[in-house]
């Protein structure tokens, strides 16, 4: 008995074939995409080997791990305290540095940042102790094995996962997603709320009110009616004016004590 196969049918179940895995592969592409975790690194090394070898090591643990991440390099003690901010999920700093000691620059970013994760580089193991002073998550002693590397990069990002809620923000006819550790502060005028985040600003409706309950009421609070504030990106106090980066926002006469209190919590003092 032959077996007769009519060649347009065969061409007809191929392509629908062909279609199945092909639209398998998209939305198992699109899944990952959802997935995927992005994190800011901060590097202060001067020493551009190292810093070749550290961001091969991190290149490779982001794939095998699926995270992303975007890396900001400081070549310099200089270059760090010119453009000391808050905001970085990890910094690593390399403790002997040209013209600094990189355990001096961490303090000065543990003191306006609490929520950083500090990772020292360094060749002398005897370093370690002095990380106790920043709550330091871990050292890495040069060189690393990737396999350390690894290891160590697996209790380092399990404290440091990112713990804001994700926000969705009706944006005219959109929906935009936000995680509130990237918002510094809300602001209200007539029922319109503008989001402050450190790059842009989006606009929306709705009162401070519900917001509040969504939110860390420990971490944002109110300076007058209008400001919610972020109380990690407030970098100073200047009488009846909160810095937060780098606007000042009214702090109203009987929302001040409470704010401050807050403020003074927060940073245990040291603001």
């Amino acid at each position: 008995m032959n077996l007769i196969i009519n060649p347009q049918n065969q061409i007809s179940n191929d392509f629908e074939d062909f279609c199945f895995l092909f639209f398998l592969i998209l939305k198992l592409s699109m899944l990952y995409i959802l997935v995927m975790t992005t994190y800011k690194f901060l590097i202060i090394e001067d020493d551009d080997s190292d810093f070749s070898r550290l961001k091969q090591l991190l290149d490779d643990y982001a794939s095998d791990n699926h995270i992303d991440f975007k890396i900001f390099r400081c070549n310099s003690g200089e270059e760090f305290n010119n453009n000391l901010e808050i905001g970085y999920d990890l910094a690593f700093f390399d403790i002997d540095l040209k013209d600094s000691n990189g355990i001096d620059l961490s303090k000065k970013l543990r003191s306006i940042d609490k929520n950083v994760g500090i990772v020292f580089i360094t060749n002398l193991a005897q370093f370690a102790i002095k990380g106790y002073e920043v709550d330091a998550l871990d050292f890495i002693v040069k060189p690393v094995a990737y396999y350390d590397f690894y290891l160590k990069m697996q209790k380092i990002l399990s404290r440091v996962k990112k713990k804001g809620v994700e926000l969705i923000i009706s944006n005219q006819n959109d929906f935009i997603k936000i995680n509130s550790d990237d918002l510094m502060y809300v602001e209200i005028r007539h029922h319109s709320i503008s989001y402050h985040l450190k790059d842009k600003v989006i606009q929306s409706y709705g009162t401070l009110k519900e917001l509040e309950e969504k939110l860390d009421r420990s971490l944002f609070v109110r300076c007058n009616s209008c400001f919610l504030v972020n109380l990690d990106y407030v970098t100073g106090i200047d009488g009846y004016e909160a810095i937060v980066g780098n606007e000042r926002l009214q702090i109203s006469h009987p929302k001040k004590k409470d704010f401050l209190r807050a403020v003074n919590d927060h940073y245990n003092g040291t603001l």
